[in-house]
């Protein structure tokens, strides 16, 4: 009879689609069988000579196996030059450790890819771009990369290790964020987006969940699993990459001709999630809500959210407009209009304590301004842009249906 432990690999197999039920059971018939005559023959090994599993497959679900013994008492160190403390966080793609660099130095974030993700080659190149993404990149607003490389089977690569927590924890905690910390929020990653756009590289998933405040008050972007060289020629992709939350519509469509607009789209569905308490749009499924992104027009209520100012409508309105020609075209275009709005009342500095119902108040994330906050109204009636321009109605942004 298979051990407990041979049937967690089996069920690993069975959630990862490498094998099959009927395989399954008519292994574990022929391993009885082998028990009953006096032998024994482990599971793992009666499936590859079957042909139901490949033996680099046997190889990696033993290794998901210890790794995920590791996620309780780290006793398996199978990266070479570094050794895991505890596990931080689990996703779709990796286990990220903290760990100790064995020659010593401060401790890192290590993300080790899971074992079955190898058998699939897309995967392990995402994987690898970004490591090396991420080491290359100098950028106070994304995570710094510092090692990466295969160690007994196993990708991994180190980064700089953030104390805090994402955007998405936080939101979670207060429900949503006053719009100075929105916006203090917004600025840091358009900085950072900004940067790569110099470098020529797109993102793809900017959503709460990868943005990452430091208990010092800095906002870093991360996990650029998604990151690909911006592209100039129309076509369909082979995949929709992204959240279909986030995503923007063209991403949403399978194009491949996506570019900086594309990251703006899901930094105003970021920004619309942080005011607002919800995202933008939502579904029974990711289609449902992927179709929403094409098709439907982008609702933001002053009225029934009070966090939402006449600026923040335009800024929202603007960054998720479904036409990319409407949009910021560039992310320092972006940055500029914000920064231009609170030139003179307000200045960068984060206040980690301020709560999205303290609107009375006259000290915010933003603080140390001339005359601190405007008189109610006020600052409504200001615009970013030029003042003889009146705000993009809303009804126009966003509101037409794809060709």
């Amino acid at each position: 009879m298979a051990s407990e432990s041979e049937m967690k690999l089996l069920v690993e197999a069975l959630k990862a689609g490498i094998l099959n039920p009927v395989n399954i059971q008519e292994a574990l018939n022929q391993q009885k069988t082998l028990a009953d005559q006096g032998q024994k023959s482990p599971i793992l090994n009666i499936l590859v000579k079957k042909g139901f599993l490949s033996q680099e497959a046997a190889q990696c679900l033993v290794l998901e196996h210890k790794l995920a013994q590791s996620e309780q008492t780290p006793t398996f160190q199978p990266i070479k030059d570094y050794t895991i403390k505890k596990l931080l966080g689990k996703g779709g793609v990796a286990r990220v450790f903290l760990a100790s660099p064995e020659a010593g130095g401060r401790p890192v974030a290590l993300k080790v890819m899971h074992p079955l993700q190898n058998l699939t080659p897309v995967f392990v190149e995402r994987f690898v771009n970004e490591a090396r993404l991420l080491k290359k990149f100098e950028c106070e607003h994304i995570v710094k990369g510092i090692d990466f490389g295969k160690s007994n089977g196993l990708h991994f690569f180190a980064m700089e290790l953030l104390v805090g927590e994402s955007v998405q924890d936080l939101l979670e905690k207060r429900g949503t964020l006053d719009e100075d910390t929105a916006l203090f929020i917004i600025v840091q990653i358009a900085k950072a987006l900004e940067y790569c756009q110099k470098q020529g590289i797109l993102h793809r998933d900017i959503k709460p969940d990868n943005l990452m405040i430091t208990t010092g008050g800095s906002v870093k972007l991360c996990d650029l699993g998604f990151a690909k060289p911006i592209q100039v020629l129309a076509g369909q992709e082979d995949t929709t990459c992204g959240t279909p939350q986030y995503i923007s519509p063209e991403q949403a469509r399978g194009l491949s001709d996506v570019d900086i607009r594309a990251d703006i789209y899901s930094l105003g569905a970021t920004l619309y999630h942080m005011v607002v308490g919800k995202v933008p749009f939502s579904g029974e499924d990711s289609m449902e809500v992927m179709a929403k992104q094409i098709l439907e027009d982008l609702e933001v209520s002053r009225e029934d959210n009070k966090n939402v100012t006449m600026h923040l409508q335009y800024f929202i309105q603007k960054m998720m407009a479904k036409e990319r020609e409407i949009r910021y075209q560039s992310a320092r275009e972006l940055i500029e209009d914000i920064e231009e709005q609170i030139k003179g009342k307000k200045t960068l500095v984060f206040d980690p304590n301020r709560k999205a119902d303290d609107l009375d108040s006259d000290e915010g994330l933003f603080s140390g301004g001339v005359g601190g906050r405007d008189k109610p109204g006020e600052s409504e009636r200001k615009s970013a842009r030029d003042p003889k321009k009146p705000l993009i109605a809303p009804r126009r942004l966003g509101s037409k249906k794809p060709r």
